[in-house]
């Protein structure tokens, strides 16, 4: 027992003096890490998802397609789109969720475990008291939909201006067109239109409701943590 004990406070003392910014490191990188492995398991369902609202059966966009550019299913779209356009046409658009994700859990994760440790500071050491728990996830929720509300709206509007290049592409003219103002190049020109015509409010357009959805949906994502 003495020989345990004393592993557990050498170990405890490494902890402790592990240099701050390395603590920070560890804070961060759970997060990080979560974002990308989120984003590269996760975009081939979004980029599918996208082809089927387009050119799925029975859609406004397949009318009058040939059958081989129609998708009936999921695994159906999949199938076409290996064999036309390879495996990598799963993961088109990746780099900008993909950034976004990781700066985004990056946020979660320090702020949930500063917030925890504010609100624990003045109880027993092992003590577990469930709505601190829900109030740090809280917390860390209203941080990252700082930045999750204009990175949605931006991904929504691009999904958007992709839909249409996609019927442009195939029906060409008769498939119509967006607004110049919305037919945005990428990410970056599509932010700095929206801030251009419609200012802050325009980027933050749906702000609280995603507010209210990221505090009580990471409140319970880190009391499952």
């Amino acid at each position: 027992m003495p020989a345990t004990s004393q592993l557990m406070n050498e170990t405890l003392m490494d902890v402790e003096h592990t240099p701050p910014v390395h603590k920070r490191v560890l804070d961060i990188l759970p997060g990080v890490s979560g974002g990308v492995a989120r984003i590269m398991v996760g975009q081939p369902f979004d980029t599918i998802k996208t082809r089927l609202q387009v050119l799925g059966k029975g859609t406004i966009g397949a009318a009058g397609m040939p059958p081989e550019m129609v998708y009936t299913s999921g695994m159906d779209c999949v199938r076409k789109m290996m064999k036309s356009e390879g495996p990598l046409s799963l993961y088109k658009g990746t780099v900008a969720p993909l950034l976004g994700n990781m700066v985004l859990l990056g946020i979660h994760f320090p702020t949930f475990t500063k917030t925890r440790a504010y609100l624990e500071r003045d109880d027993a050491p092992g003590t577990y008291t469930p709505w601190k728990i829900l109030a740090a996830g809280a917390t860390a929720g209203a941080a990252g939909s700082i930045v999750s509300t204009p990175t949605e709206l931006i991904r929504t509007k691009m999904q958007m201006v992709r839909k249409n290049n996609i019927l442009q592409q195939i029906k060409g003219a008769a498939a119509g067109g967006l607004n110049p103002e919305e037919n945005y190049k990428g990410n970056w020109d599509c932010a700095k239109k929206i801030l251009r015509n419609h200012g802050l409010r325009g980027i933050y357009s749906g702000y609280v409701s995603t507010l209210l959805r990221d505090m009580q949906g990471y409140a319970w994502f880190f009391f499952g943590y």
